[in-house]
């Protein structure tokens, strides 16, 4: 599938997440529409989202960062909106205790942040269930899942003028060559460089 195909469009961006909104009447909602919020606004792969533990995260770190640890142990920071870092805050509070295992103590921040309805931490098909459901009950046909979302991360960031450089350390990227993929989706940013650089000599 080409790469422009796993990109969530503005409107699909929108609609899923105002979807996750209003079905958020629940413990279980709430949680659902934290999790789109968090994919959408830190690329974070699945297996990695399931492995979060709130010492990953600014209410322990501090900050406006989550710490994730990549392929060779290379830990890298994501950051994330202070809107968001409120809301996990919250999440933590609040709806997460009502989700622990017994034996789990709500302050060991060892712990994964995000537990599902059987008390066990998330699998990557449960990530998956939680995306592919709200996007069926947002009205989007096609099949939606949570590489989608970080896909969609970086095309946003790259759209934002996050640097290139920048938004692969953040992505956990070691290849510069797989950026390339998404600035080729971004022809309007590039448009107006030659205007830009011009420098017009006259005789």
């Amino acid at each position: 599938m080409p790469l422009a195909r796993k990109i969530l469009n503005d409107t699909e961006q929108k609609t899923i997440m105002l979807t996750a909104a209003v079905r958020a009447t629940s413990m279980a909602g709430r949680r659902a529409e934290l999790i789109c919020d968090v994919l959408l606004n830190s690329g974070l792969r699945a297996t990695e989202l399931c492995n979060l533990r709130i010492q990953d995260t600014p209410c322990h770190l501090g900050g406006k960062f989550i710490e994730i640890k990549g392929k060779g142990g290379v830990v890298r920071p994501i950051s994330i909106p202070d809107r968001l870092t409120a809301r996990i805050a919250e999440y933590i509070r609040t709806d997460r205790a009502s989700s622990l295992p017994r034996h789990v103590k709500k302050d060991d921040v060892s712990r994964a942040l995000f537990y599902n309805r059987n008390r066990k931490p998330y699998t990557r098909f449960g990530i998956y269930w939680i995306i592919a459901a709200t996007a069926r009950a947002a009205g989007i046909r096609r099949l939606i899942s949570p590489h989608m979302f970080r896909h969609t991360y970086i095309t946003n960031a790259l759209d934002r003028g996050i640097t290139s450089s920048q938004v692969q350390m953040m992505a956990g990227h070691s290849d510069p060559k797989i950026m390339q993929r998404y600035t080729h989706l971004l022809p309007s940013r590039i448009a107006d460089i030659g205007n830009k650089i011009d420098r017009t000599f006259s005789l």
